[in-house]
């Protein structure tokens, strides 16, 4: 039924995208049709999903990814980091070093998995030479704050424990940002060592916005703050919602290791994204902050859809290499994103 209701959901808006820009021209001009089909596909289903319930959501999600050519070029595994269950994504040619990329999933805190995000995992795996773990940590409403950081936690602190924290890097996009960001934070508190760096992909650090571009983008985003704050709520209660943990803009930022951020440049969290990046610098952080014009929410997710995706994603790369130490490749030929 989940494949069926995805594949008449891509049918209708791939109906819809074609007629619109046949009589109107494209919704934004640099959006492609893919480009503006993926924004339209992701806007359908989240809007159905406050009908259809968060189970529906996460069936819809799981069938309706796009098998990526990207995952011939690694090997999969089901493994557990820290009593956490995960999925590895090495490249067939091995890694460098030990270089590790600990990736934390968005979906909200109420869906996404390793398996969503298989094609970023993938592709960062194959141009970086490196191992990545995607946590699958649980969700809501099922299980609630601060049971997703605890499994973050956990599974970071057990890679830290067996692999320098030097050739250590976190990955996260949309609640997945958040919860990179709030284990940095926990690592700091605790006296840890801390990883060589880390990747917010559009992180969701302000659950209660409601005003600016939370506004003002909703009609090309996935959604609005009302989807959103449903997300938050089957989380958390009103109090922890403003707990520093998941109201990460109220959280002190000093002493954190390097952040690169992304945010797209119509996306509804920009304006929580832009002050987090303006914060971390103020607060001594080193912070390397791109906006991708015209560009939705999680748009890096979908390389194989949105063309603009893989120069994000070899953005990342680029940072990510820059903090791990050299060490020879595995092949005499490099690998990239695309």
């Amino acid at each position: 039924m989940a494949l069926l209701d995805a594949l008449a959901i891509s049918a209708r808006v791939a109906f819809d995208v074609t007629r619109r820009r046949r009589r109107e021209g494209p919704r934004l001009e640099s959006w492609s049709w893919t480009t503006e089909f993926a924004a339209t596909v992701l806007r359908a289903m989240c809007s159905a999903s406050t009908t259809r319930g968060i189970p529906w959501l996460r069936a819809v999600q799981g069938a309706g990814h796009l098998p990526s050519p990207m995952l011939r070029r690694v090997n999969r595994a089901a493994v557990v980091v820290g009593g956490v269950l995960a999925e590895s994504f090495v490249p067939k040619d091995g890694i460098r070093g030990a270089r590790t990329l600990v990736y934390a999933h968005g979906g909200g805190f109420v869906a996404g998995s390793p398996s969503t995000h298989a094609e970023i995992s993938a592709r960062l795996a194959a141009c970086l030479d490196a191992r990545v773990l995607s946590l699958d940590y649980r969700l809501a409403p099922e299980h609630r704050f601060p049971a997703a950081h605890d499994d973050v936690l956990a599974g970071v602190r057990s890679v830290l424990a067996t692999t320098p924290p030097a050739e250590v890097v976190l990955v996260g996009d949309s609640a997945g940002g958040a919860l990179v960001l709030a284990t940095l934070l926990a690592l700091r508190d605790a006296g840890a060592a801390l990883p060589a760096c880390a990747v917010l992909i559009c992180p969701w650090v302000d659950p209660l916005a409601e005003s600016g571009s939370m506004l003002h983008h909703a009609d090309l985003d996935f959604g609005d703050h009302h989807l959103l704050q449903g997300w938050a709520r089957a989380y958390a209660n009103e109090e922890q919602l403003r707990d520093p943990r998941l109201a990460l803009l109220s959280a002190d930022l000093h002493g954190l290791a390097p952040l690169h951020i992304q945010a797209g440049g119509v996306e509804v969290l920009l304006d929580q994204i832009s002050e987090l990046a303006g914060r971390a610098r103020d607060a001594g952080v080193e912070v390397e902050f791109e906006i991708f014009p015209d560009l939705f929410h999680d748009f890096q997710q979908l390389a194989g859809l949105v063309p603009e995706a893989i120069p994000a994603i070899a953005r990342m790369a680029h940072f990510i290499e820059r903090h791990l130490p050299a060490a020879e490749p595995p092949m005499q030929q490099g690998r990239n994103a695309g």
